[in-house]
C-alpha cells in the first residue's frame, strides 16, 4: 500500500511525501532545511535576526516521540521541509 501524496513546493516543483510523521533518522537533516529557509528573509533585511535561530534538537526529538513533527520528503525519501506542532492551551 502506498501513502505517497504529491506536494507542490513554493518553487512549483513537485515533491512526493511519505506518510508525514517524522522519523528519528530525519532529524540530522532538519537544521540544514531550517537554515536554508532562514535565508529567505534576506530580501527583507532580516537575515541577522533569523540566521542563528534554529529549533532546538531536543524539541525536534520530542516532536518525533509525540507525533507532532511532520516531514515532507522528495522522491528519494530525503527531507525537504518540516513542520513542528506545539500545544497551546488545550489546542495543538
Amino acid at each position: 500500500m502506498s501513502f505517497n501524496v504529491p506536494i507542490t513546493h513554493l518553487t512549483g516543483l513537485n515533491y512526493v511525501s511519505r506518510p508525514p510523521l517524522a522519523r528519528s533518522d530525519d532529524l540530522s537533516a532538519l537544521p540544514g532545511i531550517e537554515r536554508a529557509a532562514n535565508t529567505l528573509s534576506a530580501a527583507y533585511g532580516l537575515t541577522g535576526h533569523f540566521s542563528n535561530l534554529l529549533t532546538p534538537i531536543e524539541s525536534l526529538r520530542k516532536g518525533v516521540t509525540t507525533d507532532r513533527l511532520w516531514v515532507a520528503a522528495d522522491e528519494e525519501d530525503r527531507p525537504v521541509g518540516f513542520a513542528l506542532a506545539s500545544i497551546v492551551g488545550d489546542n495543538a
